[in-house]
């Protein structure tokens, strides 16, 4: 194969090569692209799944606020009024009313002031034990919306480090492919220019051995062509007796 030959093949080579690094960078990043968007869809879901302990546990921190009074004295008193006139406060003070009468009226005191002043109590009473308890259920609310909250931002978090981390890779395989392409190309030039080296050294070797054939073959031309001063007939010298001249007789 001739230094052209070799040349055409270093660059067929060379960008059948490029092209193979442009491609197999581009595979790459296309499938850390899907994996990017399959980790959004997955992170998506995942947050709407806690969402509901997340926004019920904020709804009763809120209430929990309200009923220790840190949400002011209209959200504290808002607070006692939905236990006072919910279901289950009226429910409990009719029933123990009720247990207190008739425990009064088989006693005989009805109308005493034990029974009096446990009536006056017990309403209070019932009150603050029922605000006691929804303090304490709203608490058990509170903090499985905060294990949400946590579980949200940690998934939040590690999806985040992941999506960095395919972003990492994506440019990785874009300067790979870059340095990769730039390579080729700069080794098939050295190539190239060792190539083109060889073949001036071999035109001057050849250039060199053509001139000094030709001044050689020169040379005798140059005799053959020799030129007679003054227009002088060639001379015919020959042996005696061998078709030379008679002795004596003058050369015309």
């Amino acid at each position: 194969m001739g230094v052209i030959g070799k040349g055409i093949g270093y660059l067929t080579g060379s960008s059948q090569a490029a092209d193979a690094a442009k491609k197999a960078s581009r595979q790459q990043i296309e499938a850390m692209e899907q994996a990017r968007a399959q980790m959004g869809a997955a992170n998506t879901q995942f947050q709407s799944m806690y969402s509901p302990y997340a926004q019920a546990g904020a709804g009763a921190f809120g209430q929990m606020q309200n009923i220790a009074g840190l949400g002011g004295l209209a959200g504290q008193q808002q607070a006692v009024n939905a236990i006072e006139q919910g279901p289950l406060y009226g429910a409990l003070v009719n029933q123990g009313e009720q247990a207190l009468l008739q425990n009064a009226a088989a006693t005989g005191g009805v109308r005493g002031g034990n029974a009096q002043a446990a009536l006056a109590q017990f309403r209070p009473q019932m009150l603050q034990q029922l605000l006691d308890q929804q303090y304490q259920r709203l608490g058990g609310i509170a903090g499985m919306g905060y294990n949400a909250r946590q579980a949200q931002a940690q998934g939040i978090m590690s999806n985040a480090q992941a999506q960095a981390g395919l972003l990492e890779g994506q440019g990785a395989a874009r300067a790979g492919s870059t340095m990769a392409q730039g390579q080729q190309w700069g080794n098939t030039f050295g190539t190239l220019a060792g190539l083109g080296g060889m073949a001036l050294g071999a035109f001057g070797k050849g250039g060199a051995f053509a001139a000094k054939a030709a001044q050689a073959g020169a040379a005798p031309a140059a005799m053959g062509s020799f030129s007679r001063p003054w227009g002088l007939a060639p001379m015919k010298v020959g042996l005696p007796g061998v078709g030379s001249l008679p002795p004596g007789q003058a050369m015309g």
